[in-house]
This record gives C-alpha cells, sequence and structure tokens, in this order.
C-alpha cells in the first residue's frame, strides 16, 4: 500500500547522517515511501563532499535534480558545472559511469533518482 510522506516527519531510520555532523547527509524518500524498484534521495552536501565514488550501472537509471547550490558532475570521463535548476538522465550502461555531485563553494542540496530496471 501506498502511504503519504513529508520531508518535514521522514523517520531516523531513513537517513544518513540525521544531524549532519559529516560533509554529507541522505535523505531515503523512495524507502520511506515504501518503494521497492525506485530509489529516489536528497543529498544535501557541504563544500567537497562527494555523494558516491565514479561508477555506473547495467540495470540501472539515474536521474539527477540540483535543488540549491553548485558543483561539479562527474559524467563519462567529463567534469561538468551544475548549478540549481540543472537536470541531467544517465541510461543504463557500463560503460558510462558517473559520479554524483561534487559541491564546490556552498552548500548544496539535490536530488538522485535510480530506476532498478527489472531482469528476466
Amino acid at each position: 500500500m501506498s502511504k503519504i510522506c513529508n520531508l518535514e516527519t521522514i523517520p531516523i531510520e531513513y537517513m544518513d547522517d540525521p544531524e549532519f555532523t559529516s560533509k554529507l547527509k541522505t535523505l531515503y524518500l523512495g524507502a520511506a515511501a515504501g518503494s521497492r524498484r525506485l530509489y529516489v534521495n536528497i543529498d544535501l552536501a557541504k563544500p567537497g563532499a562527494k555523494s558516491v565514488k565514479y561508477h555506473s550501472h547495467s540495470l540501472q537509471e539515474e536521474f539527477f535534480l540540483i535543488f540549491d547550490g553548485e558543483g561539479v558532475l562527474r559524467m563519462e570521463g567529463e567534469e561538468i558545472p551544475v548549478k540549481k535548476g540543472d537536470f541531467v538522465a544517465k541510461l543504463q550502461a557500463k560503460e558510462l559511469p558517473i559520479s554524483s555531485l561534487i559541491p564546490v563553494q556552498r552548500f548544496s542540496r539535490f536530488l538522485t533518482t535510480v530506476f532498478k530496471i527489472r531482469t528476466m
């Protein structure tokens, strides 16, 4: 059954670093709402933080939306400056590595959505 959730009342078990003492805090929205195949996260990142290592997915597509701040998106061997309002989709493919944002200069908040593709 679907459930309505609110960003202001996400249970602590659906957060990494709830007190935001490190450089990165993640809210696991998809899990909090009960999703099984759609990962929806909001990452709150301080300058210099990396949300993940450089990687790729062969069975997942990813989507990134920058809510606030600015940073560098490393994708397909390039470092691309991104800012508030920018968004990008990355299709599944082992040969297209991506690392999500590396915030620069100021605090950033961004949405990451990953859809896990079912294999038969």
